[in-house]
């Protein structure tokens, strides 16, 4: 667990919520461009024609991560495995783990 999270675009592969009566997953494109600590994020729910994007900061510490908001908001944490091509996010208060991978050139 833990990594170097490379620079890049990275693309959800996978994902899965957990817990809970209402646990379910809605089909989900999303992109996350990283560059040192600073991210942007867009999503879109499949079918919903609408496009959500963030300015994220991650901080990492061993195999912990936390998000925030480049205002400084908290906006979850957990912990991650990172690889050259591939990222795991598993964002604890969410009960969401989220795969991210390099998509091939």
């Amino acid at each position: 667990m833990g990594g170097v999270i490379a620079d890049g675009t990275y693309a959800l592969t996978g994902y899965h919520q957990y817990g809970g009566a209402c646990a379910s997953v809605q089909p989900l494109e999303a992109t996350l461009v990283v560059h040192g600590s600073q991210a942007e994020f867009a999503s879109n729910v499949e079918g919903s024609g609408s496009v959500t994007t963030a300015s994220l900061v991650m901080t990492t510490s061993g195999s912990s991560l936390s998000v925030s908001s480049r205002c400084g908001e908290a906006l979850g944490s957990g912990s991650y495995d990172a690889t050259p091509n591939t990222l795991i996010l598993l964002m604890t208060a969410q009960q969401l783990v989220l795969v991210f991978t390099v998509p091939p050139s």
